[in-house]
């Protein structure tokens, strides 16, 4: 049951995260950081439940925590990187920008909702992993060769999927500033994805397919 209680104290601490942003008034549905950070807090809620059922948690393991995972480490590189580009990201609305907030404030919010959460599905990957690779693996092995096709097409593209229509559906820029092309910002964010997927995806193929049946992370 360690594996449960862990996965449940991830879930309970990131809705208080979310009521403390809630109560801030900084919890903004136009930045894709805010977005991802609260559909995953679901995610991890729906995995709390999953747990109990065999059926939710195959479908749970092969195809949200793909996009779970794509989608944090995609948003822990991205900061990273648009800092460095334009620093103004970081302090327009602190006091020495004509805002309200302290820099302390602004660097915890930075690590509590950029970095930490790669923390959090490291850690979950590695609590689930004796029981969801071979779930991967024996599902994989059964696929046929077009099913093997389309499922790596899914597993290597949803993150980018969902970070293209989010940068598609408004102007990016305007809420994450490079001073680059939107089409580079665009293709950068594709290849990103991409590659980050790769890492998981080739852990997940590593190894054999192990005899037995799926099972579920929790024992009765």
């Amino acid at each position: 049951m360690f594996v449960y209680y862990a996965v449940s104290v991830i879930f309970l601490y990131r809705l208080v995260i979310i009521g403390f942003l809630l109560g801030l008034g900084i919890l903004d549905a136009l930045f894709f950081t805010y977005i991802n950070y609260t559909l995953d807090t679901l995610a991890y809620g729906v995995l709390v439940i999953a747990m109990w059922k065999l059926p939710a948690y195959k479908f749970f393991v092969l195809f949200v925590i793909p996009l779970i995972y794509g989608t944090t480490s995609f948003v822990f590189l991205a900061i990273v990187v648009i800092v460095q580009m334009n620093d103004q990201v970081f302090l327009k609305t602190t006091v020495y920008n004509a805002g309200t907030r302290a820099v302390g404030a602004i660097h915890t919010g930075d690590w509590l909702i950029h970095y930490l959460p790669l923390i959090e599905i490291f850690v979950v990957l590695l609590l689930l992993n004796a029981t969801a690779k071979p779930i991967f693996q024996r599902f994989y092995s059964e696929l046929s060769t077009r099913g093997k096709v389309l499922y790596t097409g899914y597993f290597l593209f949803c993150a980018a999927f969902v970070l293209l229509l989010y940068m598609l559906s408004i102007d990016f820029q305007t809420n994450y500033p490079t001073g680059l092309p939107t089409g580079a910002v665009l293709a950068v964010t594709a290849v990103v994805c991409l590659v980050v997927e790769l890492f998981l995806y080739a852990w997940y193929r590593s190894g054999d397919v192990k005899a037995g049946e799926d099972r579920l992370p929790i024992k009765f």
